[in-house]
């Protein structure tokens, strides 16, 4: 009797140890498979999970080999038909279940090691972008002052190369774009996608910004082009004009004819003062903000219209004098023809 009380007992042991185990395995399992496929969390965090799960899957293991011996004990004993086979399918279920956890612990321990890598890739590109960002807002700061043509074109060319820069800023926010694309596979890519955004809208805005005074910085210097262009050809005109009015063959032409010359010269000096008048508009509508010109560019202009001034003040004295010329000349050739006519008459009479 005593050795059927205690085998009854030592069954009774083992089926409480058997279900507690049972219990406690399923349990972790279900908890370890809702850590291990966890999306929800940034994979510093899973990684975290996953070394717990490591580290208690071991004691896990030696539950369900403890569980197993127990229930091939209660198949043994038993005569219940359907006790037996329920024993052997959770036994056989739950190892399978466990192996699925270490296997998933497997392929998740290399999914998280390259999330963590795409994350700290992504940061550097991150960092990498922040700095191009803060240069370039840095370049837009500075101002636009130029003495000659030549230093605006040197400015033209930097604004060139830093749009052309511009691809290379595209091309980190486009592996950015991609890095965060592999962490979100396992994991929640947290703060990152608000970094993203935020870093986007910086590069675009630098972007617009650099396109848009590269663009000014083009106008200008076109117009700079026209106005230096006008300048010379205003120059030359000037040259051109004193040089045919101190031509000797000019002045053996008769005085009307000198007086138009001088006329149409007068006309011509009202054409070019308009002429660099509105060459220096055009380009002081870009030396505006930022974008700004040193006085040499205007000088330039004013001495040109100093010497045009100079040119009509000479040749007014000129038509002044040729005038009085005409007018002393067609009063003389009056009254020369008025003896004429008197000679002529008398003669007839007499």
């Amino acid at each position: 009797m005593e050795d059927e009380h205690q085998e009854a007992k030592r069954a009774r042991t083992i089926r409480f140890e058997y279900n507690r185990d049972v219990e406690s395995v399923q349990a972790w399992i279900q908890a370890a498979e809702a850590k291990v496929q966890d999306k929800s969390v940034e994979p510093h965090k899973l990684k975290e999970f996953l070394q717990e799960i490591h580290c208690e899957i071991g004691s896990v293991t030696d539950q369900l080999e403890r569980l197993t011996r127990h229930g091939h004990m209660i198949c043994q004993r038993t005569s219940n038909q359907g006790e037996r086979e329920l024993v052997a399918n959770t036994i056989t279920s739950l190892t399978e279940q466990l192996q699925q956890v270490k296997n998933w612990l497997e392929d998740k321990k290399a999914q998280v090691g390259d999330s963590l890598e795409s994350w700290q890739l992504f940061i550097q590109l991150y960092n990498s972008l922040r700095s191009w960002v803060e240069r370039q807002r840095n370049f837009l700061s500075e101002p636009l002052k130029f003495a000659t043509l030549p230093e605006a074109r040197g400015k033209l060319q930097e604004y060139t190369a830093a749009v052309k820069d511009c691809k290379w800023a595209n091309k980190q926010a486009a592996e950015m774009t991609a890095e965060l694309a592999k962490i979100g596979q396992c994991s929640d890519v947290g703060p990152l996608t608000d970094k993203q955004a935020e870093m986007e809208q910086e590069k675009a805005d630098v972007e617009s910004n650099l396109k848009e005074v590269m663009a000014l910085l083009q106008e200008m210097a076109e117009e700079w082009e026209q106005c230096e262009r006008k300048s010379k050809d205003v120059a030359g005109w000037i040259e051109k004009t004193r040089q045919s009015l101190d031509n000797p063959q000019n002045k053996k032409r008769s005085l009307r004819d000198q007086l138009a010359n001088r006329e149409k010269v007068l006309a011509d000096v009202s054409i070019q003062k308009t002429k660099l008048v509105m060459a220096m508009e055009k380009l002081q509508v870009h030396f505006r903000d930022r974008m700004c010109a040193e006085a040499q560019v205007s000088h330039e202009n004013e001495k040109l219209q100093r010497r045009l001034d100079e040119l009509q003040v000479a040749v007014k004295e000129d038509c002044r004098t040729l005038e009085a010329c005409v007018h002393q000349m067609d009063a003389y050739q009056q009254v020369s023809v008025f003896h004429n006519v008197s000679w002529a008459t008398t003669y007839s009479n007499w």
